[in-house]
């Protein structure tokens, strides 16, 4: 009986407990994140959605994330003088973080052609001239906050319609997540400041990577079906990853996983051998 355990490759030295919780977690909430990514392809098969729209939308969901990560942070119990860093390290994340998103917002105006009347780049009473905030009231750093601002008007104001229900889909997802992966396991006890307004940045960048990648696919393809069903299918596999990565789920099942797969097949070789 223990012979075949030992070849299962899903129970081995009590790694099938992991396994299960694991299994469980995802159940709950990756598939309400999976589901959440499925909503744009709704709007594409059903209400001609383009790529563009699709893009936004991600690039909105990298806001819900940053919002959701100033909980946290605000969350986290530290010892003595945390309460105090957090004054300092909560606004600095805030601004840097939505600079972050600012800036790769900007350039997906442009990748979408979203400029002003006759295509032009920042002519005058375009789009682009209007992103730009007044530098006499944001200064310094805060201006990146302020370009943020109207971005995050320009986008809700022209696509409200067709992206507040996807938006507010992978608000719940997130959120969701925030409450099953980091207050029901009082992750925010041992987690330390600095380590988690570092934490979103990992999968920001590839998101941001993979968002401008596909942005400049639909300059040069426009906006083909199969395109959006793949940057779908790649954004929800990113999306899983990153969960389980960071739920703490991810890698100790990738692990098991492996390592008993390695088991399974050294034990099926000498088993063959003898």
């Amino acid at each position: 009986m223990n012979e075949n355990n030992s070849s299962n490759p899903l129970v081995s030295n009590g790694t099938d407990n992991r396994w299960m919780k694991s299994l469980q977690a995802f159940d709950r909430s990756v598939w309400i994140l999976v589901v959440a990514n499925l909503l744009p392809l709704v709007g594409v098969f059903f209400f001609g959605w383009d790529a563009r729209l699709i893009l936004f939308i991600y690039w909105g969901e990298n806001l819900v994330v940053g919002l959701l990560n100033v909980l946290k942070m605000v969350c986290i119990r530290g010892g003595v003088g945390e309460n105090s860093t957090k004054l300092f390290m909560i606004p600095f994340f805030m601004v840097h973080f939505g600079g972050f998103c600012a800036v790769h917002g900007v350039f997906l105006v442009v990748l979408t052609s979203e400029f002003g009347s006759g295509g032009v780049p920042g002519e005058q009473g375009g789009v682009m001239s209007s992103l730009f905030p007044d530098s006499s009231f944001w200064i310094g750093p805060l201006m990146f906050i302020g370009l943020l601002f109207n971005l995050v008007s320009y986008i809700w104001s022209n696509y409200f319609q067709q992206i507040w229900l996807p938006i507010l889909s992978l608000l719940f997802s997130h959120g969701y997540s925030f409450y099953e992966n980091f207050i029901v396991p009082k992750k925010y006890l041992d987690r330390s400041l600095a380590a988690q307004m570092f934490a979103p940045y990992g999968r920001i960048v590839v998101m941001h990577v993979a968002i401008l990648t596909a942005g400049m696919l639909v300059v040069v393809l426009g906006s083909p079906t199969p395109l959006i069903v793949v940057l779908v299918g790649m954004k929800i596999v990113i999306d899983v990853v990153a969960h389980q990565i960071a739920s703490g789920a991810g890698l100790p099942m990738l692990t098991s996983f492996l390592k008993n797969r390695v088991q399974s097949h050294v034990q099926n070789r000498q088993g063959g051998n003898d």
